[in-house]
This record gives structure tokens, sequence and C-alpha cells, in this order.
């Protein structure tokens, strides 16, 4: 399942970047000096996730579904920050878990670039995941995933924290209106032998609206009589 959706991903991302890689006529007046016309200074995206949750306590590699929203600020020149949420349905893992209820939350940073025409971008983001995860332990056999000792109905809360590495992109569809996307793996201490280890898999698709930098150029009135230039002297008219 994971293993399709890097492939959907990665097929849409190509698609996108080599459809709409032409020249495109972009605004000419800009208040950011330091930003491109297309350079957004918020954007709000709401959608969907798919994600393994937690590798190292789950014996399937099943992706769940859940909901995902982020802001991204844009902090100048290429760079920009997010902070995000995602929350799944309460699940149960076979052989170790049941009543499973977790949420995430992400603070990426993101170096982004726009194509040609100014309505994709493709970024590549790092940061930090706040996992929060619990669960009550079942009693079965579960191949060692973090539950062996553990008395059958003891809840279990885990608290952890994780590094995100991936890419994704976001595409303009209409005015401010696009889609966004992104493809991440989240590494965190192993507490075991391995040290550190991918922790999680997960894949964003959803609405992406767009708020783009105030227009300062806007409002603003020149006063002029004709054709005519006029030169100030010392001397008087």
């Amino acid at each position: 399942m994971k293993k399709k959706i890097f492939l959907l991903f990665a097929f849409v991302s190509f698609l996108i970047f080599t459809s709409f890689s032409q020249e495109a006529y972009a605004p000419a007046e800009n208040s950011n000096p330091k930003a491109s016309p297309a350079t957004p200074l918020f954007q709000v995206s709401a959608g969907m996730v798919y994600s393994g949750i937690d590798l190292s306590r789950y014996i399937s590699s099943i992706s769940y579904k859940g909901f995902h929203g982020r802001i991204v600020t844009h902090l100048g020149g290429m760079f920009f920050l997010s902070t995000e949420y995602s929350s799944f349905k309460p699940h149960n893992s076979p052989s170790a878990w049941k009543n499973i209820h977790t949420r995430k939350f992400d603070f990426n940073g993101h170096v982004s670039f726009a194509t040609n025409n100014n309505l994709t971008r493709i970024f590549v983001l790092t940061g930090a995941n706040r996992h929060e995860w619990k669960a009550t332990r079942t009693g079965y056999t579960d191949l060692s995933q973090l539950g062996s000792g553990i008395p059958e109905g003891d809840i279990v809360t885990v608290k952890r924290w994780g590094v995100n590495f991936g890419c994704g992109f976001t595409q303009t569809l209409y005015e401010n209106i696009g889609i966004f996307g992104d493809y991440r793996f989240c590494f965190g201490n192993a507490n075991n032998f391995e040290k550190v280890r991918i922790m999680d898999v997960m894949t964003t698709l959803g609405l992406n609206v767009t708020f783009p930098h105030p227009n300062k150029t806007k409002g603003k009135k020149s006063f002029s009589i004709g054709p005519r230039i006029y030169k100030w002297t010392h001397k008087g008219a």
C-alpha cells in the first residue's frame, strides 16, 4: 500500500512539473522585494493523511487514514515554516493493542522553489514531529512490538519526539485555490540496538488556500498636471 501511494505521489509530482513548466504572465507589482510575485505570505491547507502511525508498535504495514491540517508561513526568500496537525480515528492493532487513540503535531521548515509559470511550487521539508499515542494492551503475542511484559488490560501512553524529512508540492488551480501533497519519513529513537529507526511513513493530500503578500503600493496616489515636469529651485519662480 505504501509503495503504491509513493508511486502515485511521484507520478503526480512529475506530471504537474512537466505540464506547467512553460513561461506564464506574472504580476509586475510586488510589495516584498525579497519574494517573487508568486510567493505566498500564508498557506492554509486541509485534507487527508495516510500514515503508518507508529511502526515500532504495529505488526502490520497498514496505512491508516486520518485528517491533516497545516498553516505555512513565509519567512523570507525560499524559506517557509509549517505548523501541522494530524488526527486519526480510534482503531485496533490485531494481536497487540485495542482502542488506539493517536495524533501528531509537526513543525517543519520548507525550502520551496516556484516553477516558471508561478503556479507550481516544489518544496523539501525537515523538522520535528510530536507523536501522542494511547492504547490498551490485549495480552496476545505481538512479536515484541514494545508490548512484551505488559499485562493484559493495561493502558499505555506514549509521547515521543521525532525528526521529519520529505518533499512535496503545491499546485494553484484557480486564483488562490489549489492542491497540495507531500511524502515524508519520521525518524526516532528505537530504544534498542538499532538506536534510530523509521517510526512512520506519511503521505498527505488535500486543498490549499493561498494568501499573498499585501500590496503596499495599493491605494497610493501620485499628483501631476499634464505631461509637464516641474523643477523647484531656491531662486523662486
